[in-house]
């Protein structure tokens, strides 16, 4: 019996002898010694750590996300811009970067949502870095770009507004909203202090909410915003916005007609999936088509009204590109106070999507205010409109095509 107990050793946390040559140590917290157990019950109830060489208890260790290993404490540890929880080694060691600009400053990204600029030497946001078709780089700042062969206070060719968009929705801007919105406004002319401006090399002005303009194939001419915050109605980042649309009200105030279109762009900050944004707006986005209904009869908003992921096509009411949507649907801005009106509506259709979701009627209830401004305070309008919400909503959800939309939804196109 002596020699037995000789090879035998005791657990306290097992609260029994177990044989020496099977004992293996653990390590609860602050327990400087450790204890016995036996294999088994190591791997049932505790971890190994990585950064001490110890095992702990299952509930005293962190798991880092991108080593894919344990950590006995969570000093150093942070989460990426797109959520990763992890080490700060494990993501300079597993294809992360530092960034120190733009959308992510202050973050880790992974590699694969980062774009190399040439002129900072850095890695960014891929939406902060802007192609050169010149020289094929990337560049975070436009103005240092070779290639524009046009000023950005003046018109350019179609689509040329690409290489000046940038991200104002970030620290370096002095903002950090979760949600991001960009407009086109398509006019005929542009107003300036000299004159029209309607063809390629006119000037136009320098603004900061605009990346430029650009001659648009259906219209006549398009100014393009760069990324902006959305916020909410007491925020900084709004009063920012609206004070750039006062300032540029002599090109909004432009003139425009019925071929005039108004898309408006949106994303969220770490989420990359386009169609996961458009599941979790669905029913919100009824909305829109009440209001803009009569744009569905025309060809550039003509497919895909379901917003159906295997059927994703540019001329439709929405558009999945990458992680932003694209809403098509609107019709021409007006000028500044209709413009106004439309930032608002989408940031209570995104946060009522994605920070505090509600039902349809509380919904339509905290923007009727809004809604009542876009009619002049028709009350009779807005219930029209809100009525039609209903229809389309159903539409939007499960199919349903009433009589009541049945013209917009089901309806021979015209151009």
């Amino acid at each position: 019996m002596e020699t037995q107990l000789k090879e035998m050793v005791w657990s306290k946390v097992m609260d029994r002898h177990i044989p020496s040559d099977e004992a293996y140590r653990v390590y609860d917290i602050d327990d400087v010694d450790g204890d016995l157990v036996t294999i088994e019950f190591r791997d049932e109830n505790y971890r190994y750590t990585i950064d001490d060489d110890k095992y702990h208890p299952n509930d005293d260790v962190y798991f880092c996300e991108v080593s894919q290993e344990f950590y006995s404490t969570d000093d150093d540890f942070t989460n990426s811009y797109c959520g990763d929880y992890g080490h700060e080694e494990s993501f300079a060691d597993n294809d992360y970067y530092w960034i120190e600009r733009g959308t992510a400053s202050d973050h880790w990204l992974y590699y694969d949502n980062t774009t190399y600029c040439v002129d900072i030497d850095q890695h960014v946001h891929e939406n902060d870095g802007h192609y050169c078709d010149a020289d094929g780089d990337y560049y975070y700042d436009c103005d240092s770009m070779p290639c524009s062969e046009h000023e950005r206070n003046e018109i350019g060719d179609y689509h040329s507004c690409k290489d000046y968009v940038e991200n104002l929705n970030s620290q370096y801007h002095g903002h950090n909203t979760q949600f991001n919105i960009g407009f086109e406004i398509e006019k005929n002319a542009f107003h300036t202090e000299n004159g029209d401006a309607t063809d390629e090399g006119d000037q136009v002005g320098w603004y900061d909410l605009f990346a430029g303009f650009e001659t648009d194939s259906s219209c006549g001419v398009e100014a393009v915003t760069h990324i902006l915050p959305l916020g909410s109605p007491r925020s900084k980042a709004r009063l920012k916005v609206f004070d750039m649309m006062d300032e540029a009200s002599k090109v909004i105030n432009s003139p425009k007609d019925i071929t005039c279109g108004g898309h408006i762009t949106v994303s969220v900050n770490g989420m990359t999936d386009g169609y996961e944004l458009v599941d979790k707006m669905r029913e919100k986005l009824a909305i829109l088509y009440a209001l803009y209904r009569y744009r569905l009869k025309r060809s550039y908003c003509c497919s895909n009204k379901g917003i159906k992921k295997d059927n994703n096509v540019k001329y439709a009411p929405v558009h999945v590109k990458d992680c932003k949507v694209e809403f098509r649907i609107p019709s021409a801005v007006a000028n500044v106070k209709q413009l106004k009106l439309r930032y608002d509506l989408m940031y209570k259709i995104m946060h009522h999507s994605f920070e505090r979701r509600v039902h349809f009627e509380v919904f339509l209830s905290n923007i009727r205010h809004i809604i009542k401004k876009m009619y002049n305070g028709n009350d009779q309008k807005v219930d029209a409109i809100f009525e039609l919400a209903h229809h389309f909503r159903r539409y939007l959800i499960v199919e349903e095509t009433s009589s009541n939309i049945n013209e917009f939804i089901n309806h021979s196109n015209e151009e």
